[in-house]
């Protein structure tokens, strides 16, 4: 059984979906301009319906996702959904009516019916739409350039439909050359699309100006539409960024009517400028709270685990254990020239340097003694005994940091009592080492 996130089901999906989007584009083309199909075009027409009959069998073969995202592997059950589902549009867009005319059953008024029957492959933009709106949701590119990127694609092919009609109502006749008829008829369905009708194009039978009526009102409605849409996602085209500009006027607001210096203005806006370039603006906590607590565990887990595996407090601790402590820490900012901790203080946190640069300094703050980065750590002793802190820390730069506070150790350690013991030795063992 197949897995649809596979490398294989995705390439081939994409490739099915390119093969639906030239049916829908050559059927049309081919039925109202008539051009011969000989060579490359009839090795076309069998292997588009070779392909999607391969389609249909892979489907059968392919898992599919039950709730929670869970695969479903039942040959019967996938068999059943794929039945209830896709498999009649799938099934009748594969059938191949070239090879009805092949076989000496496209004679006469049947030929015509067979390439009209053609027309039946269309109905597989069902599932490129279906695929344009599971690819919006998804979160690896921005919906809203999605959706403008699917809205110029459905007016071009809308288009590309109605210049067909176009031709096939008897408009452009006066054109001997294929090519130039069907650039005229698109031309006239762009311009009456678009309600700029420059009449240098007019209908002159009643079919024609019928279909012309019956184009300009379905123009007229699709103008508003258009105009309204685009509109809306131009202005919503970087909601982040929209976020971020609001809360820096308001921050701006404030800071000139309390008249705040100049220079403690430069740091706040330096501090909101980290905020956008690191975490687009959002706090991170105030997004993870806002899930269920078994997707903020997970995600917790991705981003700070390999974190919490570098202590060597918690080294060999049972994994539950680092679950709630990795859901227990809080992100911190600090900006440069911050003091993290002062030595002397008695401290109740240690810190996580998930971005950024901190320097181990003197307490006046004049020599520098080390230097931690990404993936370091400092201030684990203050979790499990009350002595003072033996150094200040100070940040070089803007840090993104993750707290954790005693109490929440605490607390998570009463329920793991056999840790306790083997923690607070070697918290005292690093002590000793750093006074020695």
């Amino acid at each position: 059984m197949l897995s649809p996130h596979t490398t294989f089901r995705r390439i081939w999906d994409s490739f099915i979906l390119l093969l639906t989007i030239y049916a829908a584009v050559e059927t049309p083309a081919r039925i109202v301009i008539g051009y011969p199909v000989v060579g490359w075009l009839v090795w076309s027409d069998h292997l588009l319906s070779l392909f999607f009959l391969l389609d249909v069998g892979f489907n059968f073969f392919t898992a599919i996702e039950g709730r929670g995202g869970r695969l479903i592997k039942n040959r019967r059950l996938v068999a059943t959904h794929y039945l209830k589902g896709w498999f009649i549009i799938d099934f009748i867009s594969a059938i191949p009516f070239e090879l009805l005319t092949d076989f000496g059953l496209g004679l006469g008024r049947m030929a015509r019916i067979v390439r009209l029957l053609r027309l039946l492959r269309l109905l597989r933009l069902l599932r490129l739409a279906a695929f344009m709106r599971r690819l919006g949701a998804s979160a690896s590119v921005s919906p809203v350039i999605l959706r403008l990127v699917f809205l110029g694609f459905w007016i071009v092919m809308g288009a590309h439909w109605l210049a067909c009609g176009w031709i096939a109502v008897g408009g452009c006749a006066d054109e001997v050359e294929v090519g130039r008829r069907y650039l005229r008829s698109l031309y006239w369905a762009f311009t009456t699309l678009g309600t700029v009708g420059y009449g240098d194009i007019t209908p002159s039978t009643n079919t024609q100006t019928l279909y012309a009526l019956v184009i300009m009102i379905l123009g007229a409605g699709m103008y508003g539409y258009v105009i309204g849409n685009v509109a809306s996602l131009l202005a919503n085209i970087d909601v982040a960024k929209a976020h971020f500009t609001e809360k820096m006027d308001q921050v701006n607001a404030f800071l000139r009517y309390r008249e705040i210096p100049a220079s403690l203005q430069q740091r706040v806006r330096g501090y909101y400028e980290h905020l956008w370039e690191s975490r687009l603006g959002y706090d991170e906590s105030s997004v993870l709270s806002e899930l269920p607590p078994s997707l903020r565990l997970e995600i917790s887990l991705y981003l700070n685990q390999d974190i919490i595996q570098k202590v060597p407090l918690f080294k060999g601790a049972p994994d539950e254990f680092v679950r709630e402590i990795v859901n227990a820490l809080k992100p911190v900012v600090f900006t440069p020239g911050d003091y993290i901790v002062r030595s002397g203080e008695v401290g109740e946190e240690m810190y996580f340097i998930s971005r950024g640069t901190v320097e181990v300094v003197s307490p006046e703050g004049n020599s520098v003694f080390a230097t931690l980065t990404d993936g370091q750590f400092f201030g684990e002793i203050a979790l499990v005994t009350k002595e003072p802190r033996t150094a200040s820390i100070r940040a070089a730069d803007y840090c993104d940091l993750y707290m954790l506070d005693k109490s929440t150790f605490d607390r998570v350690l009463q329920n793991f009592p056999a840790l306790y013991s083997h923690i607070r030795e070697l918290a005292q063992t690093r002590l000793r080492s750093r006074r020695d």
